[in-house]
């Protein structure tokens, strides 16, 4: 390939073991956050969405892009889970974080279970258990449950606290 067609290409996709990053070869920037991939079994929905959103606010990524950056580190039944989405559904953060919450059991039912059943971990200190705990109520219950009168008005989470 000629120096001009390398130059004229936009953005590359590369995935390695370690984590998934597309570069502009251009400039040679990363383009995406170099986070690891998403392991299922090692790592926690809930705590990797946290991360990838602080690291791509910090530095200062499109959220209209999010969603295409968060597809490039999931792996497994998370990455199925994307594929399943239609197209205008997988460009949109706000839906593939609420999907992949919902297929992790990160319900205001699944939050309730959690809260209630949590102990403090080994070596996790006090205010980090208060943390943990406060983010459980934030997160879970910040969402009312399902109802006979939302199932009737087709009103969800996402609607409801908009109106």
């Amino acid at each position: 390939m000629c120096l001009i067609e390398k130059k004229s290409r936009a953005i590359v996709p590369k995935a390695s073991g370690k984590g998934a990053e597309m570069t502009n070869n251009r400039t040679g920037q990363a383009k995406a956050p170099k986070l690891p991939e998403f392991r299922e079994g090692r790592d926690d929905i809930e705590s990797y969405l946290l991360r990838f959103e602080r690291f791509t606010a910090s530095n200062n990524r499109s959220r209209v892009d999010w969603a295409i950056h968060l597809s490039a580190l999931l792996s497994g039944k998370a990455l199925d889970m994307y594929s399943r989405l239609n197209e205008a559904e997988s460009n949109d953060y706000d839906i593939v974080q609420k999907a992949l919450l919902t297929r992790y059991n990160f319900t205001s039912e699944g939050f309730n279970k959690t809260f209630r059943t949590s102990r403090p971990e080994v070596d996790e200190r006090m205010s980090q258990l208060k943390t943990r705990l406060e983010n459980y109520l934030t997160s879970g219950w910040s969402c009312p449950r399902e109802t006979k009168n939302s199932r009737k008005t087709g009103r969800t989470c996402s609607t409801m606290s908009k109106s």
